[in-house]
Order: C-alpha cells, then sequence, then structure tokens
C-alpha cells in the first residue's frame, strides 16, 4: 500500500478496534526469487508491533524502500481485524466487521472491490 492508501484506511481502522497497539508480518523476495529476511537468516518473517498513530510512518519503516512493499499481514491486539497485503497480485484484503467493510467500502478515496463467494461451505 501507498503512503497515501495507509493514511486514508488506519484512521478507519483505528475507529474499530479497541487496542491501539498493531503486530504483523514482513518477508521479503529479493530479484531473484528468493526469501531475504534481515535479521533472518532462515528467511521466515520480520515480525513487527506498533501503536496505531505513528502507523503510517511506521509501516513505511520497515518496509523495502525499492518497492515500498508493506507487512503481508497486520492486527490489533483485540483481533478485531485483519489486512493481508499481497505484493504479487498489487492489491489487499482487509478482513473486519460489517461496519468497517462498509466504512472502507463508502470511503471516496479507497477502492475496493467486493466479493461474494458462490456458496458457503
Amino acid at each position: 500500500m501507498s503512503q497515501l492508501e495507509l493514511e486514508k484506511l488506519i484512521p478507519i481502522l483505528a475507529a474499530h478496534t479497541t487496542t491501539t497497539r498493531v503486530q504483523g508480518v514482513l518477508s521479503y523476495m529479493d530479484s531473484s526469487g528468493s526469501l531475504d529476511v534481515p535479521g533472518d537468516p532462515d528467511g521466515v518473517r520480520y515480525a513487527f508491533s506498533f501503536e496505531l498513530p505513528g502507523m503510517v510512518t511506521d509501516l513505511l519503516s520497515v518496509s523495502d524502500p525499492n518497492d515500498r512493499v508493506t507487512p503481508e499481514l497486520w492486527w490489533p491486539e483485540d483481533r478485531a481485524w485483519l489486512v493481508w497485503s499481497d505484493y504479487d497480485l498489487m492489491g489487499s484484503k482487509i478482513f473486519g466487521s460489517r461496519a468497517l467493510i462498509q466504512q472502507i467500502r463508502e470511503h471516496p478515496d479507497i477502492e475496493s472491490l467486493d466479493w461474494f463467494p458462490n456458496s458457503a461451505h
């Protein structure tokens, strides 16, 4: 996600959680497609934790400075929502309450798509 997108999304997410601490995981792929995680020789994942008020700056600080890849998964301590970013697909999925999803859908600066499976099992 870009800085602009994060600046629009984070206040909405913050309004739908009772906590301010956010946790997440991030991994990097180098140009050859190999997993390259700073500080982790096994290339598993880089875990982080931030406070919501400074989250835009903090998220961008752990992102790849060349690609601006934000963390794949991040969520608040109360697990009220989950953001999953997939840089290969150049998109993100947000899971949360109906009220949260509706507010995102109605935001004039956030592009969203509805996805409804044909049937639930």
